[in-house]
C-alpha cells in the first residue's frame, strides 16, 4: 500500500446519464454533488463542529459519460457493504475517491 493499489471488478448498475434523464435533471446545472453515508471527524485545526460526510462532485458532462454507473452488484454478486452497498458511484478512469460508496 505504500505505493498505492489497483483493483479490478466487473460492475453491474444503471448508467448515471439514464438516471439523470429519467429524473428530469436540470439542463442548466454545471456540477453534481454525490454524498456518501460515511462520516468522520476532522482531527486537525481548524476543526468544524461535528462529523462531516464525504462528498464528491462531477461536472454534468463527466456525470453523463457513457460508462459512469450507479452500481448495485460487483463480479455478478450483490454489492457488499464493504464495497459500498446498497449503491456506489463508479467513475471509470477517475481516482478511486470519485467512486463514492454508500450513496445517499
Amino acid at each position: 500500500w505504500e505505493r498505492g493499489a489497483v483493483s479490478t471488478a466487473e460492475w453491474t448498475g444503471v448508467r448515471l446519464a439514464d438516471l439523470l434523464a429519467r429524473a428530469g435533471a436540470s439542463t442548466t446545472a454545471t456540477r453534481l454533488v454525490f454524498e456518501g453515508h460515511d462520516r468522520g471527524e476532522v482531527k486537525n485545526a481548524p476543526v468544524p463542529p461535528g462529523a462531516i460526510s464525504f462528498h464528491r462532485s462531477l461536472t454534468l458532462d463527466e456525470a453523463k459519460a457513457r460508462d459512469v454507473l450507479v452500481a448495485y452488484a460487483m463480479n455478478g454478486q450483490p454489492l457488499l457493504a464493504a464495497h459500498g452497498a446498497p449503491a456506489r458511484l463508479i467513475v471509470p478512469g477517475g481516482y478511486g475517491m470519485a467512486s463514492v460508496k454508500w450513496l445517499s
